[in-house]
């Protein structure tokens, strides 16, 4: 779409205001020679006039052959290149920076329309995390969706219930050391961080597992 005008010989416009005032100053001149035959004006004031519409006309008339000379602008080569490679490679950029590949895919489309959206257009992160919850009464036994559950509510700063979804995490996986880990995380976040007691003793059985758990150390 931009390039090509670019590329194009364009014919230049023809300046119909300027064609018009030096037909107007014409027929101007060609009446005060009029007047002035007819001895209707004095010669100082015919001659000032006169001056006043021949500068007029010169005027015009001299930017109008101007115009003339240039009627066609050449094609902006430079400007084109420069654009076929400039916008492509911003492009590509912009998209590789701010973009989603992953939007075109039917799969993610179809989850994404069933996210709840706020008033304000936004991803309700509530009602999903509501809905995550609400789906795992029906599956209790699925260690993804405590997982999922667990890292939202620590994400809302809700430590209580991040606690109770990892225990219900490390119910179903009882010597995974990270979800010791992540237990622990979330009964330390409930006491201002303090790591004492059942997080301390977490921590120390993932190592038991994991010794060189660099989250654990």
């Amino acid at each position: 779409m931009i390039l090509p005008p670019l590329l194009k010989k364009t014919e230049l416009e023809v300046d119909d205001r300027r064609d018009q005032n030096i037909q107007i100053a014409k027929e101007q001149l060609a009446e005060l020679e009029t007047s002035f035959s007819n001895k209707e004006m004095k010669v100082e004031a015919y001659q000032q006039r006169r001056d006043e519409l021949e500068q007029s006309l010169y005027t015009d008339v001299e930017g109008s052959a101007m115009r003339k000379k240039s009627e066609y602008a050449k094609p902006t080569f430079i400007s084109a290149a420069l654009i076929a490679l400039l916008v492509p490679i911003v492009g590509v950029s912009m998209y590789a920076t701010f973009g989603n590949s992953k939007a075109a895919d039917p799969e993610v489309a179809r989850v994404a329309s069933k996210v709840p959206m706020t008033a304000d257009g936004r991803p309700d992160v509530d009602a999903m995390v509501t809905g995550l919850r609400k789906k795992l009464d029906d599956e209790p036994n699925n260690p993804k969706g405590w997982y999922m559950l667990g890292r939202s509510y620590m994400a809302l700063k809700r430590y209580d219930d991040a606690a109770e979804a990892y225990k219900k995490l490390l119910g179903l996986q009882p010597e995974d050391a990270k979800v010791m880990l992540f237990l622990a995380d979330a009964e330390a976040m409930k006491n201002g961080g303090d790591i004492s007691g059942q997080p301390s003793e977490l921590i120390e059985k993932s190592l038991a597992i994991e010794p060189n758990s660099v989250t654990g150390l």
